[in-house]
């Protein structure tokens, strides 16, 4: 049987056609759950959705009766998304999350159930906790899914999974559940600092250099973040550096941070050994380069599983979600 799989993120969707562990068809729009936010109105998402749906089965020659379920996962369970799904408390893994899909009954397009998968979160569910409380809290949504998926690809079942993007995530497994969280923003504010500060006129794009995203950490760690970030500008104004040896420096300082609070995280649970980044050739350079200088990373092996957007581990954590037959979502 065939499933489709939509991966709605912020600003862009994509489907994918899956079939025996194969990927037939995937396609992608500029529409996300942005443009439902900003106009009020969940049905452009929907609407959008659905397009994209029928563009997949006009072009794979087939008809609607013929997939079996359509699953969502990300931000379109979030409540700027299709419905808001509660984050599933931790811990977690592939059991959990079959269990706990939620049925969407989508009748004004689809004309059909949809299934959404939900995020997890390190508090319990259905409470709302403390100031106090809150700053200890992490979420993941749409990353639990990838996580599935890695474990799938690489056969670990005990093993940290760094996920960096716009909001670089963290995650321990243990006996394939995940078991503990890191939420960060990471990507957002690299892109916020190069947009929107004068910090982003003294750099750009350039390949990996290992070496100056070490001096972004070990600045961070003497002066502290906000001066660290000031000496990107400074390299600039009064040292004769390369845009993109500042670019470098700059990812060691916004990155620091996040590795260091991951490490803190990864060493509360003696039983990891093993450290996975998902995501590209660059970051996962980029990653490595600040492990190296951050004391106690040492203790841990380093693994790159290498970003595919045409086979996004998204998608091997759904195929193996629909590997259980038996499942009802409820």
């Amino acid at each position: 049987m065939m499933y489709a799989y939509f991966d709605s993120g912020t600003t862009n969707s994509r489907i994918f056609l899956l079939e025996n562990g194969q990927v037939l068809y995937h396609s992608k729009i500029k529409t996300g759950c942005k443009d439902a936010a900003l106009a009020g109105d969940s049905s452009v998402l929907i609407e959008a959705l659905w397009k994209l749906y029928q563009n997949a089965l006009v072009a794979m020659h087939l008809q609607d009766e013929q997939i079996r379920g359509i699953y969502l996962s990300g931000m379109a369970t979030s409540a700027n998304g299709l419905q808001e799904v509660e984050h599933l408390p931790l811990p977690a893994g592939l059991k959990e999350l079959r269990e706990n899909m939620v049925e969407y009954p989508e009748n004004r397009f689809f004309h059909r159930s949809l299934y959404l998968i939900p995020g997890l979160k390190t508090c319990p569910r259905g409470v709302r906790v403390s100031p106090e409380e809150a700053v200890l809290v992490n979420n993941v949504r749409g990353e639990e899914t990838e996580i599935m998926g890695i474990l799938q690809a690489t056969g670990m079942n005990s093993c940290a999974v760094l996920l960096p993007g716009s909001h670089t995530q963290a995650a321990i497994v243990e006996n394939g559940k995940i078991t503990d969280l890191l939420s960060t923003v990471t990507g957002e504010l690299y892109g916020a600092i190069l947009q929107d500060t004068i910090i982003g006129s003294s750099v750009t794009e350039a390949a990996p250099q290992p070496d100056w995203i070490k001096q972004g950490v070990l600045a961070l760690r003497r002066f502290g973040f906000n001066r660290a970030l000031y000496i990107t500008r400074s390299l600039d104004l009064f040292s004769d550096t390369k845009s993109g040896e500042r670019k470098n420096f700059l990812e060691g300082v916004v990155n620091g941070d996040m590795v260091l609070e991951a490490l803190r995280v990864i060493q509360r649970h003696p039983s990891i050994q093993d450290v996975i980044i998902y995501g590209s050739s660059e970051q996962y350079t980029i990653l490595q380069a600040v492990a190296e200088v951050s004391p106690g990373f040492e203790n841990f092996s380093l693994h790159h599983v290498e970003a595919d957007p045409d086979f996004p581990m998204s998608v091997r954590g759904i195929m193996a979600l629909c590997e259980e037959k038996s499942f009802r979502p409820v």
